[in-house]
């Protein structure tokens, strides 16, 4: 029993520490060292409790054991649970492997495949009567390692999440069902030696593992020079116990064999082993934070501070030329200078198939302007179900919320709470709940009009593309975007202010989205690491937020100029025009921006530091 208990307490599971230790950007190789002890461990650990298991269920009443165990009969039980699980671990690994080739990078029968392949070798394990844990860890390398070559990254990374997922599922249950029953053993416990016992096996546990750590770190050094000993302090104190530990108490709390004696004595060793699992959870779960930054082990390196000032430079770089497109921008004129004419229907099958098409066009833009915050989700929510109802037409709900008395609301709302002067009188404080209210309505209604515009926009391109010399849908779509762009001109005209926040808040947004993304890339080809990406970022969402000071001005006062607020335009091929801004040749679309067209604007963009 006392072999059985100490190779149930040696299985670790870092799980919690490992969050931390990623989280505030501990060197990569010791979280795969930690990592890869724990599985060890595990399997170790789960191995040696099954043979002292057995042992115990040969014993007599008298705890001497019925039949004794020769030295051969042990080698032999450690050739079947080490050396033959790993080989045909390595097998089921390889024809795994063999079937992900074959599966056409299909992502569920990669799923399945990567399921289904640890049950059947566990099964095998089970038949053969050999050790699943030990068999599963060379399976889940291989897997690990062919799954990204033969499936590629993306389908590697969907793979990951299913797995993440499955193994917080698989870690709440064990917790959630032994939690209970250990804790139900626990309050049935009435021995006061045994509640002392708690504390002391964990302060034991703790010893020993530092014990075996530093004695073990000269080899260890031999095979990683860069450990320090300030890490091996970590690697220590990171040796959590958690759901394996639990998962074998409950196999030792049924212990059925044996005396009255053995069964209490099993019962005993499971509460204790509850205990040591709620103490590590308790205080080294909860330390490590402390201790990595007492160690200061997540300090970054001169290599690091290097990489984070290359990357911020050329992002900065990068924002500065958005915020400078944004102020630049030439308006794309929605309307054109053509006039509406007879149409000819034509083939009526054929024309309702391009209004169709026309739609998708329009949905796909708005999805876009949504995904990059450039449009409110309720806004975008508003236009799909309108785009479902009238088919793309401006009428209905979007000219009620579009109202072309809302922009002269505003304005004289605005003149109220000037005329009422300083103070906070309750004249002037209702005018103000008046103003704020008309102001959010007024920026909803903008945002509706932009995006409305912004998908016919798309469409009438795709069109072109598409159909080319079609002129139905392209005079359909003129006629439908006249009202939306006649209310941002009325909005230009009297409520400038709730086009220069909104057009402030879409280049802010677009700063972010497009910082971020580059910084996904970097971490995605593995640049950056999740500390320093999470570093990076939070300089980033400063940065950001400095947009907000940026007095934007508006370009036109004209129908024509439905697009005064911003950076919408390149939404989704941001990087050729943001990477290649200012231009070096004439466009007609874009004038280059001097220092003598915007000299505040250059001045505040460059005070901004990220």
């Amino acid at each position: 029993l006392a072999l059985a208990f100490g190779a149930m307490v040696s299985a670790t599971d870092p799980v919690a520490v490992l969050a931390i230790m990623k989280k505030h950007g501990v060197k990569r190789r010791l979280l795969n060292l930690m990592s890869a002890e724990s599985i060890l461990n595990d399997g170790a650990g789960i191995t040696l409790f099954t043979f002292f298991l057995s042992l115990m269920e040969q014993s007599s009443d008298g705890g001497e054991v019925k039949q004794k165990v020769t030295a051969m009969q042990f080698l032999s039980f450690l050739l079947m649970n080490t050396v033959v699980p790993v080989v045909l671990g390595i097998f089921i690994g390889l024809l795994g492997i063999l079937c992900i080739k074959c599966s056409q990078r299909s992502k569920p029968v990669i799923t399945v495949i990567t399921v289904v392949a640890p049950y059947l070798a566990y099964y095998v394990a089970m038949r053969l009567q050999i050790s699943g844990v030990i068999l599963l860890v060379p399976v889940g390398l291989i897997f690990n390692f062919g799954c990204e070559i033969f499936s590629g990254s993306e389908l590697h990374d969907f793979v990951s999440s299913v797995w993440e997922f499955l193994e917080w599922s698989a870690n709440d249950l064990i917790f959630f069902f032994s939690g209970v029953i250990v804790a139900n053993e626990m309050l049935e416990m009435e021995s006061p030696k045994m509640w002392l016992l708690i504390p002391l096996s964990w302060v034991f546990t703790l010893l020993i593992r530092f014990a075996l750590v530093f004695t073990f770190l000269p080899w260890l050094r031999r095979v990683d020079p860069g450990i320090d000993t300030k890490e091996a302090i970590l690697l220590a104190w990171g040796g959590l116990r958690g759901a394996v530990g639990l998962a074998l108490a409950m196999v030792l709390r049924h212990f059925q064999d044996g005396g009255e004696k053995e069964r209490e004595e099993a019962r005993q060793a499971a509460f204790l082993m509850g205990g040591v699992v709620i103490c590590s959870l308790l205080f080294n779960s909860t330390s490590t934070k402390f201790l990595i930054r007492v160690l200061e082990l997540s300090k970054p390196t001169p290599t690091q501070l290097n990489l984070f000032r290359e990357v911020k430079t050329k992002m900065k770089r990068s924002l500065n030329n958005i915020i400078a497109i944004a102020e630049d921008q030439h308006p794309i004129n929605p309307l054109g200078s053509s006039s509406l004419k007879d149409i000819d229907v034509g083939d009526y099958e054929l024309l309702k198939e391009k209004r169709f098409r026309f739609r998708l066009a329009m949905k796909r833009k708005i999805q876009v302007l949504a995904n990059h915050f450039l449009v409110s989700e309720f806004s975008s929510q508003i236009l799909l179900y309108h785009l479902y109802l009238q088919s793309g037409a401006w009428d209905g709900l979007l000219d009620k919320i579009c109202s072309s008395r809302l922009p002269h609301a505003f304005s004289r709302a605005h003149e109220n709470v000037i005329s009422c002067g300083k103070g906070m009188g309750p004249q002037r404080l209702w005018f103000s709940v008046i103003k704020y209210f008309t102001r959010k309505w007024a920026g909803f209604a903008c945002e509706i009009a932009f995006a409305f515009l912004a998908a016919h926009e798309e469409g009438r391109k795709m069109m072109h593309s598409l159909y080319e010399g079609e002129e139905t849908i392209h005079q359909e779509s003129l006629e439908d975007c006249e009202k939306p762009a006649a209310f941002l001109d009325l909005m230009h005209q009297h409520a400038a202010p709730v086009l220069r926040k909104m057009k402030s808040d879409q280049v802010r947004h677009t700063c972010r989205w497009y910082g971020r993304k580059y910084l996904l890339l970097l971490l995605r080809n593995g640049v950056l690491q999740m500390s320093d990406f999470e570093s990076i970022n939070k300089d980033l969402v400063a940065y950001c937020e400095q947009v907000r000071n940026i007095n934007f001005q508006l370009r036109g006062t004209t129908a024509r100029d439905f697009f005064p607020f911003g950076c919408a335009k390149f939404a989704e091929d941001e990087e050729e025009i943001i990477n290649k801004w200012p231009p070096t040749e004439d466009h007609t679309n874009m004038a280059v921006l001097t220092e003598r067209d915007l000299p505040e604007i250059r001045r505040q963009v460059e005070s901004m530091d990220l």
